[in-house]
């Protein structure tokens, strides 16, 4: 074993790009009907947003690390499109189906067609091909067949 350090492959993500990433949320506040962005105050009473607002009860989404092709930050609820399928952006466990077993992480769940309707992928860095088309609660049109 050489006590040279290694050089990355200039095709892996540095580390540091992953660990390192915006860690940006927002929220739905259902009685506003709206998105609210903001950065976490955590307090003996829960997390709080800078104006004080509780956000315990409301669904929480983060920002994944990537853009679409437009440069729009992906979320958790986003509703994302490419030229053949529809997707909603989560984070969790899915099946892998390359790996044929589960695994831990983002993913985008089909939408769209029904034969494909249990698909999930994978989140890939290569996001030039997604476009943010909208989120599960400003657009649940989207969710149905077809929207």
């Amino acid at each position: 074993m050489s006590d040279k350090e290694e050089q990355p492959n200039s095709e892996q993500v540095p580390l540091e790009t992953i660990v390192n990433r915006p860690m940006d949320f927002r929220v739905w506040d259902d009685r506003r009907k709206e998105l609210l962005h903001f950065k976490l105050h955590d307090t003996d009473q829960g997390y709080h947003i800078e104006h004080g607002v509780s956000i315990d009860e409301m669904p929480t989404m983060q920002f994944c690390g990537l853009k679409d092709k437009h440069g729009i930050k992906i979320f958790a609820g986003d509703i994302v499109a490419d030229s053949e399928m529809t997707y909603v952006v989560k984070f969790g466990e899915y099946d892998d189906s390359l790996l044929d077993d589960l695994a831990f992480g983002w993913f985008m769940e089909n939408i769209e067609d029904d034969v494909y309707k249990a698909m999930q992928f994978v989140l890939y860095a290569n996001t030039d091909q997604l476009e943010v088309i909208g989120n599960v609660y400003e657009n649940p049109e989207l969710l149905q067949k077809g929207g």
